[in-house]
């Protein structure tokens, strides 16, 4: 909110100077919806360029921070679905392992194999600190009775990417650990009723809900130099020039030929609260 103040002042200097110096010059605030949509929304700036409502030499991005943000990390966002067989755990069968799945219990394995797997460590010189970051289980269901084996869990897994990861590889890796643990439970149960011949009883399914690509411009473009020497003449400190690690709309922008500072804006406090 901060930053749209910044920029509608910003707007009435320019125009200013525009009607001084007689320049032929567009400028254009874009406030949109949406943005929280996984920065993949259909409503907000993919919108506006769809239909060439906006277009420019150069974009601001005005999240809050004195970084004068190149760029971003790619997300890929995945649903994992696992299905298993319910039952009541009161009866002869559970106990038996002659019917039942829990697909909680199948699914909390895959997670932590996602999590303790060596990754490889993707870098860019673009983001200093920053690597590819997998975090699986950001948000978890299973289940719905407290007596009842779960034949259903899911859960959400948080991969943030860099510009050189390889989306193939990492969607190929995480189909392989969950087909071994799939299989490894199913060998379990098959195991505790000494029936090979049974047919499988749990099974999963991957979902991709989110997926953009990291994106970034050059450190020496001249709109990141006008941002820095801004920094240091209002400011007198030298910014940074890192790319950031969350993702936004940057991404359409500079796919949309629009070199974009993914982050220059007025710093405030409580972000996502009330007031």
């Amino acid at each position: 909110k901060g930053g749209i103040v910044c920029a509608l002042y910003a707007l009435y200097l320019l125009q200013q100077v525009i009607d001084e110096k007689n320049w032929n010059v567009s400028i254009q605030l874009a406030c949109v919806v949406d943005e929280e949509s996984g920065a993949c929304s259909s409503i907000g700036v993919r919108h506006l360029l769809d239909r060439k409502l906006i277009s420019g030499s150069g974009a601001i991005y005005v999240y809050p921070g004195i970084n004068v943000t190149i760029g971003h990390r790619g997300l890929l966002r995945l649903e994992i679905n696992v299905k298993g067989e319910n039952v009541h755990t009161g009866t002869v069968e559970w106990n038996t392992k002659t019917k039942g799945a829990n697909a909680s219990t199948a699914l909390a394995r895959i997670l932590i194999a996602l999590e303790d797997y060596a990754w490889n460590n993707d870098t860019d010189p673009s983001f200093p600190d920053l690597t590819l970051n997998v975090t699986p289980g950001t948000i978890l269901n299973g289940g719905g009775f407290a007596s009842v084996v779960p034949s259903n869990a899911s859960a959400l897994v948080d991969i943030r990417l860099m510009p050189s990861t390889s989306v193939d590889d990492i969607l190929k890796k995480i189909e392989d650990i969950t087909k071994i643990i799939i299989n490894e439970r199913n060998e379990f149960y098959h195991k505790m009723t000494r029936d090979t011949t049974s047919s499988a009883r749990l099974s999963a399914s991957i979902t991709i809900k989110n997926q953009l690509p990291a994106a970034t411009i050059d450190s020496n473009h001249p709109l990141v130099l006008s941002c820095v020497n801004a920094v240091k003449k209002v400011l007198n400190i030298i910014p940074t020039t890192n790319g950031c690690g969350p993702a936004n709309e940057g991404y359409m922008l500079i796919d949309s030929g629009i070199p974009t500072i993914c982050g220059f804006g007025p710093i405030g406090g409580n972000v996502h609260g009330v007031d």
